[in-house]
């Protein structure tokens, strides 16, 4: 009889579920670790362990009882300490944790980033209180400044202040890992706003896309749709792909996908941040295979576990894309109508709001009532149809 080969997830959100298929079809067994009892990817798993991820030791007890031969996690901050670490006590190919934890502390990140290429970071500070933080603010009244939790929580908490517009803080989005409040301000980049993914490969960096990113009109901090209309200048794609060598270089990372965003302004590139995964919302489980003939994590799960040794073959295809989110009105829905064909036309959609739930204006990733992907192999007909879904989707309030 041959035995099971048991890979581990990270994380039981809905991104998991292209690792788990991925898994599936290559004749892997999934346990599956979540903090949440009723994690959307639960049954998708053959194993399923209600653990918090962050706890390192059991993690790696269970990783050792089922004998894993690798570990993955994407579109997720929370879980990449805890991937690094299991990747090293098991000798698994991986970032070393150190790595991992200077890309997902924005404050660490910046820092480090600073004394070796400050040219790419825009200026920050960080304060312990909310007093000394308004008291900042008010003495620079002619200037904007971006305020950031200094954890790994993606764009929650991230927001444009200045001294006209000081909005109410909840402290507990502030706290660093170490438990202290810290609120990490920076100056504001105007410009446009892009994003990178890479894949690396024993320390080779391979581009995989450029994203161009419009946020919403009364939160510029926070993406309402990200465009892949090949429309990009060619020097500006240049400048990018050269800053986002560097930053990967002096973060040290040597292995698996990164997800990069950057401010293109005045001439110059500033990093905004740097996360060691794959960019959110199916970037890289839905648009990177649709505007490509490559699946990272499918390329990353036979890598790592030596199936093939190969190195990232990348053809660019003649095929567009738009993820767009939903910018509902406020109020509590009655009613949410999605057309068949809807459905049908999307590469992903994903409705985060239910009937006699309440919809608010977005102020963080979190709010959003959710989002869909469309794709075409003409530019404007992909356009007109990501207009069309929009159209077609019915909400009605109480």
């Amino acid at each position: 009889m041959i035995e099971d080969k048991w890979i581990m997830v990270l994380g039981g959100s809905n991104s998991q579920k292209h690792i788990i298929k991925n898994a599936h079809d290559l004749k892997l067994k999934v346990v599956l670790l979540d903090s949440r009892p009723n994690a959307v990817s639960k049954d998708s798993a053959d194993i399923f362990c209600n653990i918090d991820p962050k706890n390192f030791q059991t993690v790696l007890e269970i990783a050792r009882r089922y004998r894993i031969i690798g570990v993955f996690s994407d579109q997720n901050d929370y879980c990449i300490e805890t991937l690094a670490y299991i990747n090293k006590e098991m000798n698994f190919l991986g970032n070393s944790v150190e790595s991992s934890r200077l890309a997902t502390n924005k404050l660490l990140q910046k820092k480090h980033l600073s004394k070796i290429l400050p040219e790419l970071i825009p200026q920050f500070r960080i304060f312990n209180t909310k007093q000394t933080l308004e008291e900042f603010i008010s003495a620079n009244p002619e200037k904007d400044f971006v305020l950031k939790p200094t954890n790994s929580q993606g764009s929650r908490g991230v927001i444009k202040i200045n001294s006209r517009s000081f909005p109410k803080l909840e402290e507990s989005q502030f706290y660093s890992t170490n438990g202290k409040v810290e609120y990490l301000v920076e100056e504001y980049i105007g410009g446009y706003e892009f994003s990178v993914e890479s894949i690396i490969v024993d320390g080779e960096i391979y581009d995989l896309l450029i994203t161009r990113k419009y946020h919403y009109e009364k939160n510029d901090c926070l993406d309402q749709e990200n465009t892949y209309l090949d429309d990009i200048p060619e020097e500006i794609q240049k400048a990018l792909l050269k800053a986002n060598a560097k930053v990967i270089k002096g973060l040290n990372l040597i292995f698996g996908l990164t997800h990069s965003e950057y401010k293109f302004y005045d001439g110059r590139v500033f990093l905004m941040e740097v996360a060691a995964r794959g960019g959110g919302g199916g970037i890289s489980s839905e648009i990177i295979p649709f505007m490509t003939d490559f699946d990272p994590m499918n390329y990353l799960i036979e890598y790592s576990i030596g199936m093939s040794r190969s190195k990232p073959r990348i053809q660019r295809k003649k095929t567009f894309c738009i993820m767009r989110f939903f910018n509902w009105d406020p109020g509590q829905v009655k009613l949410i109508q999605v057309p068949e064909w809807v459905t049908n036309a999307c590469l992903k959609l994903e409705i985060n709001i239910q009937v006699n739930e309440t919809v608010r204006y977005p102020e963080n990733s979190a709010d959003r009532p959710g989002f869909f992907i469309v794709g075409g192999l003409n530019r404007q007909s992909t356009i007109e149809l990501a207009n069309q879904v929009e159209k077609s989707i019915v909400v009605e309030y109480t």
